[in-house]
């Protein structure tokens, strides 16, 4: 699973370069923007439901799919597709309005439009398939074959000689739209039979179910999200760029705790469900062990080779990426090490906690970055990511450890 996650980041990391070598430092960091957006949307268009779906079908799977379980995934895959939609209408709408000053054409505006239900679905798709056990197929489509598509039609699009802006965000749209129809094969083939659109007020009940686990998602996804915001607020265009490409050479190692996580969150699941307390405790220590290795590895290999890196495989102007990316490499060590509490608590029925600690990170980056920019430039967002991670991550490990006993105890499935 790590290795599939590894290749998917490799072919991540040849695109960005790719891209940053096509597109202008503006292009670039619009293109960024645009990117966090849609991976905002891929969480949390299903308003958490996802989260509900996965602890309740993964507590009760026996290789089945039974009608309740059917229903559950039904509403969710409904209420993810109807927010989505209502997102694309509403997004597309206010740009269109503000057609005078906006910076998106209109071609690159359909492409982004037609993107958000894709990228909600995925989301939502991944959750299923994970509750019913595969969690290999569950991340291949999208952390190996989205990148893969996207980089064949983005050859081809530079064999046309048709690279620009435009092209890249259609080329990406284009391509979550495949992904969604792989997972629509695989859940037909783990045996969920068709699709009923189920009526508004179970949409709204599974909605109104799952507010907690959105709330915990909604922050920890903006403060995931953040440093690009703010880099494109406080530094425009090219400041976002180079916060991109910060963070994606920087947090190349989360890709081994984002794998770790879905891993093992239906077993965080699971010894709940069952009120296995040692067994909780044992897969969480397991679970930062596996995720903490690989990613003090990666900081270890940025402060020797990260310079030589950026002069080998990309353009001048982002050599002052480099601090910026060092420092968010010391943010996803934090992360790998403290992090996957916070899963657990999410699985054990304790979102509102994760909700809480994920709204102080998103309130340090947010002070810390109005504070520091000014001085550190886009090293100053990085510095709020650490004071974050230590404050959501460090206290959700803290809160595991002095809750345990009851966790299990007063699990909410």
């Amino acid at each position: 699973m790590t290795a599939i996650r590894f290749v998917g980041v490799g072919l991540q990391a040849l695109a960005m370069v790719f891209l940053a070598r096509a597109l202008s430092l503006d292009e670039m960091g619009i293109f960024a923007t645009i990117y966090a957006f849609l991976g905002a949307v891929r969480f949390l268009g299903p308003l958490g439901s996802d989260q509900l779906v996965l602890r309740r079908v993964a507590g009760e799977y026996e290789g089945k799919i039974t009608p309740e379980s059917q229903a559950l995934l039904d509403t969710s895959t409904a209420l993810s597709l109807s927010v989505a939609v209502l997102i694309t209408l509403v997004i597309f709408g206010f740009f269109y309005i503000q057609k005078p000053t906006d910076p998106l054409n209109f071609l690159e505006l359909i492409a982004v439009a037609a993107a958000i239900p894709a990228f909600s679905l995925i989301g939502v798709f991944i959750s299923q398939i994970r509750a019913m056990g595969s969690n290999l197929q569950a991340q291949t489509p999208e952390a190996l074959g989205l990148h893969l598509v996207f980089l064949l039609i983005f050859a081809i699009a530079s064999w046309l000689e048709m690279v620009g802006r435009q092209s890249v965000l259609i080329c990406l749209s284009i391509s979550c739209w495949l992904i969604v129809m792989v997972y629509l094969v695989m859940r037909r083939r783990h045996g969920v039979i068709g699709f009923l659109f189920p009526s508004a007020k179970d949409i709204f009940c599974m909605a109104r179910n799952a507010a907690s686990n959105f709330q915990a998602l909604f922050f920890t996804t903006l403060s995931t999200r953040a440093p690009i915001f703010i880099a494109a607020l406080l530094g425009g265009a090219p400041t976002a760029a180079l916060m991109d490409i910060a963070l994606r050479f920087g947090k190349v190692a989360s890709m081994t705790t984002t794998s770790v996580a879905t891993t093992f969150s239906p077993k965080f699941a699971k010894n709940a469900y069952s009120g296995q307390v040692q067994a909780l405790s044992k897969s969480l220590r397991q679970a930062c062990f596996l995720a903490a290795v690989p990613a003090f590895t990666w900081l270890a290999f940025l402060v020797c080779f990260g310079p030589v890196l950026i002069d080998a495989y990309l353009p001048a102007e982002y050599s002052q990426a480099l601090y910026p990316m060092l420092l968010a490499a010391v943010a996803s060590s934090i992360n790998a090490a403290f992090g996957l509490s916070t899963n657990a608590l999410i699985m054990v029925g304790r979102a509102k906690v994760v909700s809480q600690l994920s709204l102080a990170q998103l309130v340090v980056i947010v002070i810390a970055s109005i504070t520091l920019v000014p001085t550190l430039s886009g090293a100053g967002i990085v510095v709020g990511m650490i004071l974050g991670s230590l404050i959501r991550d460090g206290g959700g490990l803290a809160y595991f450890i002095k809750q345990r006993m009851v966790l299990c105890g007063s699990v909410k499935v």
